[in-house]
């Protein structure tokens, strides 16, 4: 069976990073997942390097915070639904059929 699921993902980041590699002091993104039992916490990010897609139920928020020095070209986020796949064990007799569900890319500029 093929369900979809929120997925978020950056198809571009450029925002200020100090001075020290991987350090986020300056301008960054903080991206809280509420899994309804806690609150996933991705993030700091920074810089140029793109982060791993997130997966995730439930609702999401998008933090980003910014000093009032120096200017980059900022972040593209793009937000849709990615199907979620499970993978069948070797020995499955198929029984029935499922259509897959359509998932549809929104791109939040």
């Amino acid at each position: 069976m093929i369900n979809c699921g929120p997925k978020m993902s950056y198809s571009h980041l450029q925002v200020e990073q100090s001075g020290w590699v991987n350090e986020c002091q300056y301008d960054y993104l903080y991206v809280y997942v509420d899994t309804g039992d806690d609150i996933e916490v991705y993030g700091p990010f920074c810089g140029t390097r793109i982060p791993d897609p997130i997966m995730y139920t439930g609702q999401a928020q998008v933090t980003f915070v910014t000093d009032t020095e120096g200017t980059r070209k900022g972040f593209s986020l793009l937000y849709g639904l990615e199907p979620n796949m499970t993978k069948c064990p070797e020995s499955v007799a198929v029984t029935q059929f499922y259509v897959p569900t359509l998932c549809y890319y929104l791109t939040i500029m």
